[in-house]
This record gives C-alpha cells, sequence and structure tokens, in this order.
C-alpha cells in the first residue's frame, strides 16, 4: 500500500548533519502521525500482523534524491526507539529509507526488505575478501536471495539428508522457480531451523529472478547455464546478557540450539562475514574465525576467502568455474581449504557424505550422498 505524500518542513540538510538520526526518526514519527489523522482509509491493523503495536514493515521514500554515503538519507533499513502504539495506531519501529533517486529500479528497495526480514549483509564490512562472490540481493544487490535466507523468512523447507541411508539420491529443480534446496548437516546434529551449521545445496541457473542480471553479470564474467551453488552456512545462535559486551566484543553466553530452553537476555547469530569481525559491529570471541554463509567454489580454490592485502589480487566474483556441474565430487579431504578446521566443520564434528553430482543441466540437477561409516 502506497499512502499520500507527507510535506515536512524538516529540510534535507538539516537530516544529512544530524549523524545521530534524531531528525530523520522526528521526521518519520511524524509522518505517520500525520497518516493518523489524514488518511482514514487505512485498516492500520492490517499493517500490524502480530498485533504488538508497531508496524511490521514499513518504507520510506524521501525526495532527497542521491546523496553520499554514511548520511541518514543514504538507503538502509534501522530502528526507531519509539514506544509501542495500539492496533488503531501502531507506531513505527523497523522501517527503511531510500529516495526518489532509487525508484528507477527495485534491487535496493529488496535488498532493504531483506533486512526487515531479519536477513545480514553477505559483503564483507573490511571489503577484503567476498564470501558469496558478489552474486547475491545481499551481497551486490543481484540475483535471488539464495537458499538459506529463504529459510530464514520461513519461505521455503528443504531437503533434509539426515545420514540414516547410506546412499541417497534427490533430483532439485532451479532453486529460484521451485525453491528446491538441501542441507546436509553432520549425522544426528541438525536442530531444524535454518539457525544451525550444514552444506546447503541449490540450482543456479538463468530463471526466475535470476533472468533479468544474469546477461549484464555475463558481459564480464560467464556463468554458462549456471550449476549448483554449494554453501557452507554457520548460523548458530548465542545467548548471552546485556552486561556480557566489551567493546564490542563478546566473550560470554554459549551456543544455543532452542532458545526456549535458556533465559539469555539475547539470542542472535553468532557469525558474520566480515574478515575483520568487529567492522560488521561487534563479533562474538569464539566464534570469530568462522562465516556466517560461504560458497565452496567447484573449482578447488578458495579464491573467494582470500585476502586482498597490499594491492594482491584475488578473483572475488562469481563465474561458471564456481558452480558443480555433471561428473563432479565433492568430498571434505579435497575441499578442506573452504572449512577453518580443515577435516571439521566449525563446530569440530565430521562430515562423512561423499556428493557426486550425477547430471546437472539447467532444468535439473540429480545428486548422489553417500555416507562413510
Amino acid at each position: 500500500m502506497v499512502t499520500d505524500i507527507y510535506n515536512s518542513d524538516v529540510t534535507t540538510t538539516a537530516i544529512m548533519e544530524d549523524q545521530s538520526y534524531e531528525v530523520l526518526n522526528s521526521v518519520l514519527s511524524d509522518a505517520i502521525s500525520w497518516l493518523w489523522e489524514n488518511q482514514k482509509d487505512i485498516t492500520w491493523s492490517d499493517y500490524d500482523t502480530n498485533a504488538d503495536g508497531r508496524l511490521d514493515s514499513v518504507h520510506f521514500i524521501g525526495n532527497s534524491g542521491n546523496v553520499e554515503w554514511s548520511t541518514p538519507l543514504w538507503p538502509h533499513m534501522s530502528q526507531i526507539s519509539s514506544q509501542a502504539g495500539t492496533s488503531d495506531r501502531p507506531t513505527v519501529r523497523t522501517f527503511m529509507f531510500s529516495s526518489t533517486f532509487f525508484l528507477s529500479e527495485s534491487f535496493t528497495s529488496i535488498h532493504e526488505q531483506g533486512h526487515i526480514f531479519g536477513l545480514e549483509d553477505y559483503y564483507d564490512y573490511s571489503y577484503l575478501t567476498s564470501p558469496l562472490g558478489r552474486a547475491d540481493m545481499q551481497d551486490e544487490t543481484i540475483f535471488d536471495w539464495n537458499s538459506f535466507s529463504k529459510m530464514v523468512t520461513g519461505w521455503i523447507t528443504p531437503y533434509v539428508i539426515d545420514g540414516k541411508k547410506d546412499t541417497t539420491t534427490l533430483t532439485i529443480n532451479p532453486a529460484s522457480l521451485s525453491g528446491d534446496c538441501i542441507l546436509i548437516p553432520s549425522p544426528d546434529s541438525w536442530n531444524g531451523s535454518a539457525y544451525d551449521e550444514y552444506i546447503l545445496l541449490e540450482l543456479f541457473t538463468r530463471c526466475g529472478n535470476n533472468d533479468d542480471f544474469w546477461d549484464d553479470y555475463c558481459q564480464f564474467r560467464t556463468l554458462g547455464f549456471g550449476g549448483i551453488r554449494m554453501y557452507h552456512v554457520d548460523a548458530r545462535l548465542w545467548g548471552f546478557n546485556d552486561d556480557m559486551f566489551d567493546n564490542g566484543v563478546i566473550k560470554e553466553g554459549e551456543i544455543v540450539d532452542d532458545i526456549s530452553d535458556y533465559e539469555y537476555e539475547n539470542y542472535f547469530v553468532g557469525t558474520n562475514n566480515s574478515y575483520n569481525k568487529i567492522d560488521y559491529g561487534g563479533y562474538i570471541d569464539a566464534l570469530k574465525n568462522f562465516n556466517l554463509i560461504q560458497i565452496i567454489q567447484a573449482g578447488g580454490e578458495n579464491s573467494f576467502g582470500a585476502v586482498e592485502l597490499d594491492g594482491e589480487y584475488h578473483r572475488h566474483s562469481l563465474t561458471k568455474e564456481d558452480l558443480f556441474e555433471t561428473g563432479d565430487v565433492f568430498t571434505m579431504d579435497d575441499y578442506s581449504d573452504f572449512f577453518y578446521n580443515k577435516t571439521t566443520l566449525d563446530d569440530g564434528s565430521e562430515f562423512p557424505y561423499t556428493i557426486s553430482f550425477d547430471s546437472v543441466t539447467a532444468e535439473s540437477a540429480t545428486i548422489t550422498f553417500s555416507i562413510e561409516r
């Protein structure tokens, strides 16, 4: 739903010069109050589906045009510390801000909406590595959301390899059309949610939300018809209390599988994709060596994770050679360079599977999982 236009007396300059964001937040709160009084046809409870007195998802579009990075008027997702309202007059808390300059494309809004849904940025805030190869909506605002993102939002349910059979063969369709993906945890270890550690497979091809980007992307790199993208996900939750911070580093607390079994004040994903973890705004000391989600490159060289320092160049953009295709085989031993512990997953557990890519086309992929006992 798009509302009428709210005209504020506050100037663009006043908003940009206030790095505390208080001026912007005041304007946004005033806009909601104005709508209560002037747009009577809105049934506000429709936009507060959990009845907590706060609007679920709000996009503010200002007429400020293009502005420099790091100003309050640059596209971003944030929160206003306002008191909860009522079902008839919910307040704004989580919101996205953008400007008319970005209305010629939807990518910025989609990326910021991902944050409203709870998705993180997947690019490296240190700009030294590129765990997802710059080819994801939450990375470089390109292509579809990957299957991990869709699991977090509750949009898809993965096929799960639980290790009970010696051999399992599955056929999947393109992820951007079907939502198909395959989740492979260490045997008997998965907690049943996106917030755990596992290997994740999807068929990445030119269709659905990937189609519009394919030609432009392939002007500079080749993706062919696509192939299987393999991810190592470490989205384990960490529980901690407010008094456990020390200059952005959390050194206390613990890994939490089910928050209903604990009584911490806070729970959040303990990993991020920045090489210098503090650049993301803080980190969990016990998890500082691990990424949230990274692509395991089919060629075997971890160029996305190689650090660009002192002018040294490493390929950080996804190409065809990073996608698994017919005849490829994955084992932990052969791809140990993609794992911090080399021979085990981040949590120390074994990954005893051989993954054979029997057939990979633009329409489907058949994959066999064999376990060594």
